[in-house]
């Protein structure tokens, strides 16, 4: 087994960001990883406010038979929003990403960055604590 990360300690106070930097390889991924529950420590141990992080991955990962507004409404499903409160939320964050009137748009209409701006809906939409991107 190779040691991929050795000796981490973070402490992140609220409202705070923090940038992982290094090289290709290093392990940023990794420990990305490790503090949304994808993957489990071998050694030591992981506390997050709040419970589950939201996690926004390198790739949008969105559906590409969804529209953009029903990618986000599946986070707002998964974390008990009732059916009738889910569109108007979805267009809300869709609105805040400068996305509006983008609801109804499938995956490959959309451009990359716009694609990107669906997913980082999706992810404000689990309304957790902490944000992983």
């Amino acid at each position: 087994a190779q040691l991929v990360l050795d000796d981490i300690s973070l402490d992140v106070a609220p409202g705070e960001f923090v940038t992982l930097l290094g090289a290709s390889g290093c392990g940023k991924s990794t420990l990305l990883n490790l503090v949304a529950g994808l993957d489990r420590p071998t050694a030591g141990s992981i506390e997050t406010p709040g419970g589950r992080p939201a996690l926004m991955f390198q790739e949008h990962a969105l559906f590409p038979w969804l529209t953009a507004g029903k990618n986000i409404e599946l986070a707002l499903r998964l974390r008990g929003v009732a059916k009738a409160d889910r569109r108007p939320e979805a267009e809300r964050l869709l609105d805040l990403v400068r996305l509006g009137g983008a609801y109804g748009k499938r995956v490959h209409e959309l451009s990359g960055g716009m694609r990107q701006r669906v997913a980082l809906a999706r992810a404000l939409a689990q309304d957790s604590r902490l944000l992983l991107m």
